[in-house]
């Protein structure tokens, strides 16, 4: 009974947070792999790689999907992508 509320919570989070970009909690804050492409001006191969290397951690939800926006953001700024 447990599992599935906390997975109903975690689908909500992605969701809610996808759908109303104004949430007020940016720790939550998802962006899907085609925001990200766009964001870093990368493939779908480099994003793989990344995700492979354990640098980047990626949420699914059905065949989509989720990176943390501010895991993303970290990795800019550390330079680890410079």
């Amino acid at each position: 009974m447990a599992e599935g509320i906390i997975a109903s919570y975690k689908t909500y989070m992605i969701t809610s947070t996808t759908l109303h970009p104004e949430h007020p909690n940016t720790d939550f804050e998802f962006i899907t792999e085609e925001q990200l492409m766009e964001y870093l001006k990368k493939g779908r191969t480099w994003i793989w790689m990344q995700r492979k290397a354990g640098v980047l951690k990626a949420y699914k939800v059905g065949r989509t999907s989720y990176y943390l926006l501010k895991d993303v953001q970290h990795q800019i700024i550390s330079g680890a992508w410079a």
